[in-house]
């Protein structure tokens, strides 16, 4: 119950900071748009005349870019965690699936059988002396 509790919390902060990147980069073009009309509205003010690279560019398309910019420079990050936090809760699930099933399959740990006696010789091995295949055999 615990856990469910944990991962609402996260998923709840993961989807906020995703909607508000996202809000951030809309409200950006926005601010960015809206003196660019204002300016557009004004007679004689649509474009910078002043500067001869921007000559006959209208204020609106400079605005716009300049607002998308910086709601892209403020929302990116926002969006970027909130989908970071969904992509860690993710691997998390994925995780508990795999180690639910691995706890499943997970049999009793195997024995070392004792060491049997080596036929080739006439005396009984010594303790502790055995072949590494006999270490390794499963008792079943």
């Amino acid at each position: 119950m615990l856990s469910l509790m944990r991962s609402r919390f996260v998923r709840f902060w993961a989807s906020v900071l995703t909607i508000l990147g996202c809000l951030a980069i809309v409200a950006g073009v926005a601010i960015g748009i809206a003196p660019g009309v204002a300016v557009t509205l004004l007679p004689g003010a649509a474009t910078l005349a002043s500067q001869p690279a921007l000559a006959g560019v209208p204020v609106g398309v400079i605005g716009a870019l300049a607002g998308f910019v910086a709601g892209a420079l403020v929302g990116a990050p926002l969006v970027a965690m909130g989908q970071g936090l969904r992509l860690l809760l993710h691997l998390h699930a994925r995780l508990v699936r795999i180690e639910r099933r691995l706890r499943a399959r997970a049999v009793a740990p195997a024995t070392v059988l004792p060491v049997p006696p080596d036929a080739s010789s006439s005396e009984p091995p010594a303790a502790g002396t055995h072949s590494l295949a006999d270490r390794l055999r499963v008792r079943r």
